[in-house]
């Protein structure tokens, strides 16, 4: 199993990966791998547990030990200035560079680059059912990360969670190794004025009326139907408030761990 440079977000992630695919999982590696970068053995070991840090020269070292090519070199150049990086703005800089070298080794590979959406024939297979987003996000989750733990925690077909991850790895949502899999670089959106909307919404409304009926009150379930009559101004506020919920929602989304999965449904309009 051939493991991809680009796959990692973490430099020391990678190193502990191809360590790992050494014969006798790595056992005496790390001292061939330190006499290359020309340290000793204690150090990378503080390297790999993440108190210290190599340099950009051993980041150079590194690539030529594992014989990875320029494109690869140079990313993995660009996690360890990325895990040397102090100032915010320095690291967005640096995710903003390794974005660029992802997609430079998709054009090389002729696959489409992460920054670009899915083609229409991709969008309209993953809106055509809740499962393929549920089994991307769940990839995100340890413990949960191979095709097996996701259908028992789904409770779907392992054959169809398969076809699903073997699809979402064609389209760059996610990656994997050859037996776990995890998020991808690749972001999916669909458009305010995409026909593929309504289904979207669809699926995962048909999941909350499931819910409703197997989740037991213990897990504190929320849900929340009103119909109502008011006057203009009452309906604007609660839109209003509505609005300011969902970026604080995102906020927060954006800050949280990988521990579950959820699903947040709201609905607002005249009748």
């Amino acid at each position: 199993m051939v493991l991809k440079v680009f796959e990692f977000e973490d430099y020391r992630k990678f190193l502990l990966a191809q360590l790992a695919q050494r014969p006798k999982a790595g056992r005496g590696e790390l001292s061939k791998l330190a006499h290359a970068l020309g340290v000793n053995s204690s150090f990378l070991s503080q390297v790999l547990s993440g108190s210290k840090n190599i340099s950009p020269e051993h980041a150079f070292l590194l690539a030529e030990y594992f014989s990875l090519d320029e494109l690869e070199a140079r990313y993995l150049s660009e996690l360890v200035n990325l895990s040397r990086a102090s100032k915010k703005s320095f690291k967005e800089f640096i995710k903003k560079q390794l974005a660029k070298i992802r997609n430079e080794a998709k054009s090389v590979a002729g696959l489409p680059p992460l920054d670009q959406p899915l083609d229409d024939r991709s969008q309209v297979i993953f809106y055509s059912a809740w499962t393929y987003s549920a089994i991307q996000l769940l990839t995100g989750i340890k413990g949960s990360q191979t095709a097996k733990k996701i259908a028992e925690r789904l409770e779907l077909d392992l054959s169809a969670v398969t076809a699903g991850l073997e699809f979402l790895v064609g389209c760059g949502l996610c990656v994997t190794d050859g037996v776990k899999y995890q998020v991808g670089a690749r972001r999916t959106h669909v458009a305010e004025t995409s026909p593929l909307r309504s289904r979207h919404h669809m699926n995962w409304r048909l999941q909350g009326f499931e819910k409703m009926n197997s989740v037991p009150p213990t897990e504190r379930p929320l849900f929340f139907t009103a119909p109502m009559r008011i006057d203009e101004p009452t309906f604007q506020k609660i839109q209003t408030l509505l609005e300011s919920m969902i970026r604080e929602t995102n906020g927060l989304i954006d800050q949280a761990g990988d521990e579950t999965l959820a699903c947040l449904n709201i609905d607002w309009f005249r009748f």
